[in-house]
Parts: structure tokens; sequence; C-alpha cells
């Protein structure tokens, strides 16, 4: 019976530590992480990236910052239609724990974009430039494929 308590000991404070640790490394990429905004010349050309042909002769038609992921609605330039998005947040991921940390909202790039075939609207995170979704009209977007995770770095998805 001794023996066996040890062993439940040994085990729970081994999953505290874990715990704790994965807790102060997911506090630490938090704080690490800047707060500051790309700007609206950087979203433009992190839009234009999924475009085909990296967005070569495509015509910027409005770009609008929004200051929040979890809400916006976004109106063409002409006026006709609306792209929104709901809920969207980033998240800390952790390797390689398929889990998610710290999640939180984002501003958000808008950026509307005509060219010779079709027409797109493209969110971008403000703070990181990932392409963060699409409303498209015969647009094929080809998001970047980031660098696979790192193990034990933590990085917001």
């Amino acid at each position: 019976m001794g023996r066996r308590f040890r062993r439940i000991v040994f085990a729970a404070v081994t999953v505290v530590l874990a715990l704790t640790a994965v807790s102060l490394t997911t506090a630490w990429a938090a704080a690490a992480l800047p707060h500051t905004q790309i700007s609206q010349a950087d979203a433009i050309a992190d839009a234009r990236k999924v475009l085909p042909n990296s967005g070569s002769g495509y015509e910027v038609l409005k770009t609008e910052l929004e200051s929040n992921s979890t809400h916006f609605n976004f109106t063409s330039a002409n006026g006709s239609g609306v792209f929104s998005e709901d809920g969207v947040q980033e998240c800390l991921i952790v390797p390689p724990f398929p889990i998610r940390f710290g999640c939180r909202p984002y501003p958000v790039w808008v950026i509307e974009l005509s060219g010779p075939s079709c027409q797109a609207t493209i969110a971008i995170n403000a703070r990181s430039g990932r392409f963060g979704g699409a409303g498209t009209d015969r647009c094929d977007i080809v998001p970047e494929a980031g660098p696979p995770p790192m193990m034990f770095v933590a990085e917001w998805e």
C-alpha cells in the first residue's frame, strides 16, 4: 500500500509540474509576442501572396483595419457586398501537444482586390500578417504553408 501511494503521489507531482511548465511557457510566449500591428502596405503585400500570380495585375479597391477579429462587417468598395467574420481568434499552441492555450482576438486588415479574372476580399491578421480568410468571386486562393512547428516552441495559430 505504501509503494502504491508513493507512485500515485509521484505521478500527481509529475503531472502538476508538467502543467506548470506548459503554463509558464504559454505565459512567456504570450508576453514575448509584440502587440504592434503590421502596416497597411505589408497587409496588402501579404494578401497578394495568396492570389494567383502573387497578385500581379490586381488592383486594390479598398482596405480597412478592423479592431477585433471576433466580429466585423466589411462592405465592399461599390457597396454591394459584405465580408464578415464572427468568433475568429488566434490560439497559442505548444507542440507537441495539440492543445490550444490562451485564445485571443486580433486586429484584422481587410483588403479588397480586383484582378483580370476575379475579385477577392482577404482578411490578414494585423499582428502577424498571416492569412485569416477570404471571400472570392472566381479567385483561387492559396494560403502560404508556414514552417512546421518546432518541438516545445509556442506559436500563435
